[in-house]
């Protein structure tokens, strides 16, 4: 799924993504070369791991999911992440 944000009109999706976020390593492998050089990638460092490279960010998805009692509560993770990375009140 792709998703537009902006506090201006969007027009086009743009030729790279800002942010990527992947659950899986299929996921990232496939979408990685799709990010601008200043984008960030988060993902979920419960399934795979990747390289301390400064721009991406691992969160364990469904282990903080759980913690809320909910286990379907992982893509609200996300969100928060998300939230957070762009100074969201």
């Amino acid at each position: 799924m792709q998703a537009r944000i902006s506090t201006t009109p969007t027009l086009s999706r743009g030729d790279e993504l800002d942010v990527l976020v992947v659950f899986n390593r299929e996921a990232y492998e496939t979408h990685k070369d799709e990010v601008k050089d200043t984008g960030v990638i988060i993902y979920d460092s419960g399934e795979f791991s990747l390289d301390d490279d400064g721009g991406s960010l691992g969160i364990t998805f469904e282990a903080l999911a759980k913690s809320t009692g909910n286990t379907w509560a992982a893509n609200m993770v996300v969100m928060g992440a998300l939230g957070g990375l762009v100074n969201m009140p």
